[in-house]
């Protein structure tokens, strides 16, 4: 059971994994990494937590997805048509419990549909993604003494 407020949705089948590839996007492919994507925001944009932010930011979920799955190909060392910055969330207002709740989403997506490995992975990634987020915020709402 999830602690979302969105529809109850089945348990999606496994990514298949490419055993060969050495990268996380060799073994994912762009495919995997987009159902990964799609599987993670049809909970996270009802998240209790989330969904304000989301629901007065994403307009046109369509086109957040395939943005947020190219920045994911980009990270997983594929090639992607990503060229954005993490500068948005600037102006999200965002604070600790909103990585916390965004995290443990992400985390229980990849125990839903990666392999042990690859859920490990993708996992530690999007936690250091995130540190480095909170990090440069932090950073932000520093007054610059000089």
């Amino acid at each position: 059971m999830h602690s979302h407020g969105g529809p109850d949705t089945h348990v999606p089948e496994k990514i298949t994994i490419n055993p060969e590839g050495q990268t996380l996007y060799e073994r994912l492919g762009p495919e995997g990494i987009e159902r990964l994507v799609k599987w993670f925001y049809a909970k996270a944009r009802y998240e209790p937590l989330l969904e304000p932010i989301f629901t007065e930011h994403v307009h046109i979920w369509s086109e957040h997805i395939a943005n947020i799955a190219q920045f994911w190909m980009r990270m997983t060392g594929g090639p992607s048509e990503w060229n954005g910055g993490m500068g948005r969330h600037f102006f999200l207002n965002l604070a600790p419990e909103h990585f916390v709740a965004w995290l443990r989403v992400w985390d229980e997506n990849c125990q839903e549909l990666l392999p042990p490995r690859e859920a490990a992975e993708m996992s530690g990634l999007a936690h250091r993604i995130g540190e480095d987020l909170q990090n440069m915020l932090q950073r932000r709402r520093r007054p610059i003494i000089g």
